[in-house]
């Protein structure tokens, strides 16, 4: 056996190396890309297949201000010759890229030519005609980063993101010509307010998405492009932002977050999108609202908004405009509500806009107490075509314990007396942690919605099922229970009562109970 072992070790030496050898390209293309740039240039020179399949990966991804690539003069140097030689090669073979990802340090560069090479892969990037290129620099204080005018002019480029932490980004000056870019993301950039107003609508006119995310230095946005399909717009708390207009034909997708200065009287949110299907709105309200020719065909709306601390809760309707706001989402079909955007209607005796069309509504609330519950059955009473309904009270995440003041009992009577309808209602699903308000809600519809086929309660703690049993008693003998258990890990079990089929909702544990 002895004299057998070196014979097995250089066997099973030879198939571990021929089972890389003979991975297919596009496995090992994907194992190569997660490398590191040093570890990338160090594969290149263990042999010709490596060498080829390095010269080829269609993804690149360069940082040079990984702590590994500061070690010193020396190692600096012997990291950009390698580079160079590595870029150089791939430059004069036209290898075709994907995706290229450069992220770079010029503060403090121990070698004074670094921005020359920075600049120089930009430009071999673009001469291989990349489809994508991540651009992250980190320029010294007061230096703003100009973007290269070949990167713009480049016609295979479709995507572009750009992040300067926190430096001024520059745009060429504008000349005769049209980008090809499909995507622009911008993150932590510091940018005038021509960028919106002359480089978006005069030269991306092909542009579908944007993303502008952590800015600086804009006080007025203004975006009008006949090409948008999608906008992000990710502001830094109270900036100095206070005017945000939008007018894009085409728009479908708007996601806003933004928290106006609170020492400013005419912050504005305009909007001219009539085919906006997805809006989402996070922060604090803005003083005037304008949608110009309404959202008719908005699908999907959430709304996470807050009140400033600085302003009373019984204030709020008088000092902002959000009658306007949800006026224009008449004929959403899906609406999701914080418990703040509530909350500014407690003081009302009805919710001020009906939503006919309005077939689910999401409710995240932390406490579903007194400035909850009767807005709740205001906004309720105006959706007679509901038919999913779902609602977290409680927690605010799965596990999350959130301290509970003590609750003003609204029972089964009360939402009885409410005189609501629930024609369509056909799904109920509550994530439940403590508080008995939610549960009478729960027991209410149980018994009155007449089409009502499947309940699902999730809930952390066998407290809560205990609880939620009552629903059980009340609901319709064509109602499905399910009882789900979530902990950090997941799902831990699943309960189904009166289950008709097998549970959809399957896990390790899942046990079946039937009702006389």
């Amino acid at each position: 056996m002895g004299d057998r072992d070196p014979f097995l070790r250089r066997r099973c030496s030879e198939e571990r190396e021929d089972m890389f050898t003979n991975l297919p390209d596009d496995f090992a293309y994907h194992i190569i890309k997660l490398l590191a740039v040093e570890d990338l240039l160090r594969l290149s020179f263990v042999s010709r297949r490596f060498r080829n399949l390095c010269l080829s990966t269609p993804n690149l991804r360069i940082n040079s201000h990984n702590p590994v690539t500061n070690r010193g003069l020396s190692y600096r140097f012997g990291f950009i010759n390698s580079l160079n030689r590595f870029m150089d090669q791939r430059h004069h073979d036209k290898t075709k890229i994907g995706t290229f990802s450069l992220s770079w340090s010029l503060l403090g560069s121990i070698i004074s030519s670094e921005e020359f090479f920075f600049i120089k892969y930009l430009n071999q990037a673009v001469d291989c005609s990349a489809e994508e290129i991540r651009i992250r620099v980190v320029h010294p204080p007061g230096k703003p980063f100009e973007l290269p005018l070949f990167v713009l002019q480049s016609k295979s480029l479709r995507r572009l993101s750009v992040n300067t932490n926190g430096c001024l980004l520059k745009f060429p000056s504008l000349f005769a010509g049209f980008s090809s870019v499909q995507y622009l993301s911008v993150e932590s950039v510091l940018l005038d307010n021509d960028f919106c107003k002359d480089w978006i609508p005069g030269f991306f006119k092909s542009l579908r998405e944007l993303k502008i995310k952590s800015f600086l230095g804009m006080t007025t946005i203004n975006i009008t492009s006949n090409s948008l399909e999608s906008i992000t717009i990710y502001d830094l708390r109270y900036n100095g932002l206070y005017h945000l207009a939008i007018a894009a034909e085409k728009l479908q997708k708007l996601k806003i977050a933004w928290y106006p200065p609170l020492d400013t009287v005419t912050t504005c949110l305009q909007i001219n999108a009539p085919n906006l299907v997805d809006f989402e709105y996070t922060g604090e309200p803005v003083k005037y609202y304008r949608c110009l020719g309404g959202l008719p065909v908005v699908n999907k709306v959430v709304l996470n908004l807050r009140i400033p601390n600085q302003l009373a809760l019984d204030q709020a309707l008088s000092s902002y405009n959000l009658r306007e706001l949800l006026q224009s989402f008449g004929s959403v079909r899906k609406l999701n509500l914080y418990q703040q955007s509530l909350e500014m209607f407690s003081k009302r005796i009805s919710f001020p806009v009906l939503f006919n069309n309005l077939e689910v509504l999401v409710l995240n609330v932390v406490n579903f107490n007194e400035n909850v519950v009767p807005v709740l059955a205001s906004l309720l009473r105006g959706t007679p075509n509901l038919t999913g309904l779902h609602i977290s009270s409680g927690f605010s995440s799965v596990g999350t314990e959130v301290t509970q003041s003590k609750e003003i009992l609204f029972d089964v009577q009360y939402w009885q007396s409410q005189k609501m309808t629930f024609h369509q209602l056909h799904t109920l699903r509550v994530y439940y942690h403590k508080g008995k308000n939610m549960l009478e809600l729960v027991k209410y519809l149980a018994a009155n919605a007449e089409k009502l086929r499947v309940i699902i309660i999730l809930y952390s703690d066998p407290v809560s099922l205990d609880s939620s049993m009552d629903v059980v008693r009340s609901k319709k003998a064509s109602t499905t229970v399910y009882f789900m258990k979530y902990s950090g890990a997941g799902l831990e079990s699943v309960t189904c009562v009166d289950a008709l089929c097998k549970s959809p909702y399957c896990c390790a544990k899942t046990n079946y109970v039937h009702t006389k």
